[in-house]
């Protein structure tokens, strides 16, 4: 199953995932899988990520570039799934939905048409969980982590909270078009033990829909 982690970057995605995947491992025998877009494991992603953070390209380049490294990601995925088996937890760090925020700035910018192709060519994805959290607390995490700041980085609580907006936004858009649902995380009053629940809970749901199928 594809679980995809997404929110404003230094939000805590990374860390999030991680307590997520030891916590699943370490109290099931499932094979859980950490993947990032763009992946920070493959050689050709990783250096297409790497200049387009470097490098200021326009909208519709820098678009451009990230879909050819999620091309590379999805097949990944794809593989991964066929390996690992239908028992695998595929955990991912950001999708489309990043290329739609930090690219074409949400829904309420000028690039829905390139939206709405994001949403209808990506994977199926069995569930989105939008992390959040406080503006200030966002902040202190980007000054206090060791990367290296580029220029999608931000700086101001106003400007988080307009992303987590945007966030929202989107996800609704994607609810009302039948493409997929989303839980909301905020880091306030959830935690990893919240997310492995909820994970476990939309495995049991499709579970029961295949055999009512079946049956």
């Amino acid at each position: 199953m594809l679980f995809v982690f997404e929110g404003t970057d230094g939000v805590g995605k990374t860390t999030l995932i991680n307590k997520v995947a030891d916590r699943i491992s370490n109290n099931t025998t499932r094979n859980v899988v950490i993947m990032s877009d763009p992946s920070k494991e493959l050689d050709c992603t990783k250096a297409i990520r790497e200049e387009v953070f470097k490098n200021r390209y326009t909208v519709e380049d820098a678009a451009v570039l990230f879909k050819a490294a999620r091309i590379v990601l999805e097949k990944k995925i794809i593989e991964t799934k066929l390996t690992c088996g239908p028992g695998a937890i595929i955990l991912l760090d950001r999708y489309w939905p990043s290329t739609a925020i930090y690219q074409y700035g949400g829904v309420q910018c000028d690039y829905r048409k390139e939206i709405i192709e994001l949403m209808t060519e990506s994977l199926g994805v069995d569930e989105y969980f939008l992390i959040t959290d406080r503006p200030k607390n966002i902040l202190s995490k980007i000054e206090n982590r060791a990367e290296v700041k580029n220029h999608y980085d931000i700086d101001e609580e106003e400007d988080i909270r307009y992303m987590q907006k945007q966030y929202r936004l989107l996800f609704k858009v994607m609810k009302l078009m039948d493409l997929g649902t989303f839980s909301e995380f905020h880091l306030a009053n959830s935690d990893e033990s919240d997310i492995v629940e909820r994970i476990f809970e939309v495995e049991e749901n499709a579970n029961d829909s295949i055999y009512k199928c079946r049956t």
